[in-house]
């Protein structure tokens, strides 16, 4: 009986400990702080503008993406105008995963280069007792070549002729080539015609001075031919050690071909003047 008294005793004053503490809780002043909310983050704030993003830098040409470069193994040449197609194939060793598909191109080609065109024959200040001229002119195969209107006649591809008479003294022709298109060159030649009536008996004197002038030419002639050969060999020259000797050689030549150049000069003054005289 007197441990039931004891512990009934505890609980009262257990319960009453408790009470007494939850009084005192509840009659304790309130904190009236006010407690401000967290504001956002300043780049979420909607008064906040918004910051200029910087350009994204575009990469360099050699790392844009797909991009494909197609080389041709030869090169091509285009000379004459109109609509061309070129197919372009990828190479063979390039990787399967890199190789780009066939390509062709279409474009447009304006050709506007004049033909070729010399005369062979006669050449310039050409002298003769024979009243017909036949002319020998090079241009390209199917151009149109005209003297004056009047057309040359092709009798292999790139070679025209043409017979024309001549008047006493000084004839000029200027022979026009046309290519397919229309681009226009032109090459001029002059030839004197003497009539055998003119010179009667200094005919001897004057076949001897036009002898002398052929033979200047003839050197001449050769030494052109020799010039040609000599600047293919420096263009084309494997041995680097070779090419100052020709280069030597070939300013020694063309010195003899001015001095050449100077006797034709001289040579036709010459038969000009006896001409003058023996009229």
């Amino acid at each position: 009986m007197g441990r039931k008294i004891a512990i009934l005793v505890g609980f009262i004053i257990v319960a009453a400990g408790t009470f007494l503490a939850l009084e005192m809780f509840m009659k304790a002043p309130q904190d009236t702080q006010k407690v401000e909310p967290i504001p956002p983050p300043l780049e979420n704030r909607p008064d906040k503008k918004p910051e200029e993003q910087p350009p994204i830098a575009e990469p360099p040409p050699d790392e844009v993406p797909d991009l494909k470069t197609i080389e041709f193994d030869k090169p091509r040449k285009l000379t004459k105008s109109g609509k061309k197609t070129i197919n372009i194939e990828p190479k063979e060793d390039e990787p399967a995963k890199d190789k780009p598909e066939k390509l062709t191109a279409v474009f447009t080609v304006k050709d506007t280069v004049p033909p070729l065109l010399s005369i062979l024959s006669p050449v310039d200040r050409f002298y003769t007792m024979k009243s017909k001229l036949k002319l020998t002119v090079r241009s390209e195969a199917g151009a149109r070549v005209e003297l004056n209107g009047q057309p040359f006649t092709e009798k292999s591809p790139g070679y025209f002729n043409y017979e024309t008479e001549l008047t006493d003294g000084l004839n000029r022709f200027v022979v026009a080539a046309y290519d397919a298109v229309g681009n226009r060159a032109e090459a001029a030649v002059r030839v004197t015609y003497v009539a055998p009536s003119r010179i009667r008996k200094k005919k001897d004197r004057f076949e001897a001075l036009l002898k002398q002038l052929d033979e200047v030419r003839s050197a001449a002639f050769d030494i052109d031919r020799t010039i040609s050969e000599l600047l293919k060999q420096i263009e084309y020259a494997a041995d680097a050690e070779r090419v100052p000797q020709l280069s030597a050689e070939l300013r020694t030549i063309r010195h003899n071909r001015t001095q050449l150049q100077m006797e034709i000069e001289q040579g036709i003054k010459e038969i000009d003047s006896w001409l003058s005289r023996s009229e």
